[in-house]
């Protein structure tokens, strides 16, 4: 599919005429706060409205979970509302956040994020008669409007805009047919062992490789390794992340020159299951031989884009400092720049109800893909 979201409509209780369409950003992902010297998390499924109106409720409730959508199109010859603000900016907004996370006002926020966010307009119908907006799902008012004051003049079109399209999930290298489940953003082909990335709506060869092992029947999970130039701290070699988290090894000669890997899974899991990741590689700096064949082997769909990976490194940072309370407030000066990055599919052998990492012998259970499939 193409770069985008779906759209999507809120069927009014009685048909009418005069019914116009208000957006709501729905969004469902991982949210992150560093607040209070900890960092925090959740899983998010929320909504926002995207149209600055007075009248309009801020959210959807549970509706978008609990009602049946249609897809939004022009043939419905409906007014929709323009959006004015788009998700991310909306969410990460601080009284948004604040319900997000459940913050009190007291609490000093240093950093918020959204890691793996799903995103679809949601198109609420309402309309107006006699000074009075009501809300055609319940069809019951919701603000009335002064007598000596006028309605606010609606911005927006009858065509609710771009949908999303799809591409051709053909190998440009060979024209073989590309293998990849429905949620992922990485096709491979089994043909000529090329991995391809459709983030920016078109396919693009990315660096992919396989870690090696003598282990059979094993499941290869993917995880993006990164490279990135850090602006307002010193980290570039492994010798500079013991000093930062204060790891429990001596600084070596070979550390100092060993250049600094950031991990994160490329697939949707628990926040805390994630953040243990990130944490975990980044300290581990995992460096097994690796191949670039692909075929007839049991890989797990990469569910999370390069960017998104290269967004959690942060979070990473806030995960590794020892000392929280210095490193918070300088988290907003910090920047990240990913310089290289790679895509590695590490082998897992099954043990019971578990996988474990037949390098570094971590495990993940089995029921942890499976929630990742939800987000």
């Amino acid at each position: 599919m193409t770069p985008g979201f779906f759209q999507f409509c809120l069927p009014p209780r009685v048909p009418r005429d005069d019914v116009f369409y208000l957006p709501y950003w729905h969004v469902r992902g991982l949210a992150f706060t560093c607040a209070n010297n900890t960092v925090r998390f959740r899983v998010v499924d929320t909504s926002r409205c995207a149209a600055e109106l007075d009248f309009a409720p801020p959210t959807l409730g549970l509706r978008p979970q609990a009602m049946k959508l249609h897809f939004a199109s022009s043939d419905q010859n409906a007014f929709f509302v323009s959006r004015r603000k788009e998700a991310r900016d909306l969410l990460l907004q601080a009284d948004a956040w604040q319900k997000i996370d459940s913050l009190s006002a007291r609490e000093q926020v240093w950093l918020r994020e959204f890691i793996g966010e799903t995103c679809s307009c949601i198109y609420a119908p309402f309309y107006y008669k006699n000074k009075t907006y009501y809300d055609a799902v319940l069809d019951r008012p919701i603000h009335r409007i002064p007598i000596n004051e006028k309605a606010p003049n609606l911005k927006g079109k009858r065509d609710p805009g771009r949908q999303i399209s799809f591409i051709p999930a053909m190998c440009p290298q060979c024209g073989w047919d590309l293998s990849g489940d429905k949620e992922t953003s990485v096709f491979i082909c089994h043909n000529c062992d090329n991995v391809w990335d459709s983030e920016t709506g078109k396919l693009k060869p990315i660096d992919c490789s396989v870690a090696e092992t003598d282990e059979k029947d094993v499941l290869y999970v993917p995880f993006w390794r990164m490279q990135a130039n850090i602006e307002g701290i010193s980290l570039e070699t492994y010798a500079d992340l013991i000093r930062f988290s204060n790891l429990p090894k001596a600084v070596t000669s070979e550390f100092e020159q060993q250049r600094l890997s950031f991990w994160a899974p490329a697939f949707k899991i628990k926040p805390k299951l994630f953040l243990r990741l990130l944490q975990q590689l980044t300290i581990l700096q995992p460096n097994p031989a690796e191949s670039t064949h692909l075929k007839n082997l049991r890989l797990t769909p990469v569910s999370l884009s390069k960017k998104e990976a290269a967004e959690s490194i942060k979070i990473a940072l806030a995960e590794l400092a020892v000392k929280k309370h210095l490193f918070f407030p300088q988290l907003e000066n910090i920047h990240t720049n990913v310089t290289a990055s790679r895509l590695v599919f590490l082998p897992f052998r099954q043990s019971g109800y578990d996988f474990v990492q037949c390098h570094c012998g971590f495990s993940l259970s089995r029921s942890a893909f499976k929630f990742g499939r939800k987000i």
